[in-house]
């Protein structure tokens, strides 16, 4: 299981501890939750150190059926994926994992994020304002600009 908001994220104890909601938890691979998801938050969390305001939606895919888990039947996603919008910059940084088989991770473009998810994460905000910055891609994906 991953979290959808980290409980590394979380600045008081009940914050935490209201992380591990089963509204917030979806089936992900050890290995991904583990590994380049949670290279991932760490990345994220350093991008708000360094630019401050800084807004990021997280959400699984089902564009894959694959399965379900436990007696409640919880659809497994195929992919999971995070936004992050940096207001500093005007721009957004749409990070994609597949949670099954080849677990990668990638930089996509909103449609892409639209064909896989079915989601505009930041649909209030102006077109101008969604302009990709693949400095912040580079980084989410790897801690380096």
């Amino acid at each position: 299981m991953g979290h959808l908001a980290p409980s590394g994220d979380a600045t008081t104890r009940s914050g935490r501890e209201e992380t591990f909601a089963l509204s917030n938890i979806v089936p992900q691979a050890i290995v991904l939750n583990s590994g380049h998801w949670n290279e991932i938050e760490r990345n994220v969390r350093r991008i708000v150190k360094r630019e401050g305001e800084t807004y990021v939606v997280t959400g699984p895919a089902f564009r894959e059926p694959l399965g379900v888990v436990g007696a409640d039947r919880i659809r497994v996603p195929s992919s999971v994926w995070k936004a992050v919008y940096a207001p500093g910059r005007h721009a957004v940084s749409l990070i994609v994992c597949r949670n099954v088989g080849q677990y990668g991770c990638n930089a996509v473009g909103l449609d892409a994020l639209a064909r896989v998810a079915g989601v505009k994460p930041f649909p209030g905000l102006p077109v101008s304002e969604l302009r990709r910055d693949e400095e912040l891609d580079r980084f989410l994906l790897s801690g380096r600009s």
